[in-house]
């Protein structure tokens, strides 16, 4: 994701994409990544009609396999003999295959307003490549 006053751009690439449609700089975990070459995100909006700035503190990343969540929780079968929190206490096996798979989490910040004409990032200090 790219959030600047301007615009939030979110791109994503699969895991088993074709490692040549992923940008060098991604695939190659590069200190300086370059968004400007990445293509057409995923998802983009502008900062028209909306105060980007004034409407978006820090972002927050969660990772997390919630069973019973709103969503999940709501379409649990009433017909089950037990509830959905129940279930997944009393039968961790039934999920020994529910986890993330993340080969890497990296933590761009932009450059200087100096340097940044060529749309550059840089790799903050929160290198979480080893989870």
């Amino acid at each position: 994701m790219e959030r600047t006053s301007t615009h939030i751009k979110v791109w994503f690439w699969a895991k088993n994409e074709d490692p040549t449609a992923i940008p060098e700089d991604i695939r190659l975990a590069k200190s300086t990544v370059y968004p400007g070459n990445w293509g057409k995100p995923f998802a983009s909006f502008n900062s028209q009609g909306c105060n980007i700035a004034q409407k978006f503190g820090p972002n927050n990343i969660i990772i997390n396999l919630t069973f019973c969540g709103d969503w999940a929780g709501n379409d649990y079968p009433s017909s089950c003999p037990q509830s959905c929190v129940d279930h997944v206490n009393y039968n961790p096996g039934a999920f020994k295959e529910a986890y993330w798979d993340i080969r890497g989490l990296r933590i761009y910040q932009p450059k200087a307003k100096s340097v940044c004409s060529n749309n550059q990032m840089v790799l903050g200090a929160r290198d979480l490549d080893t989870l």
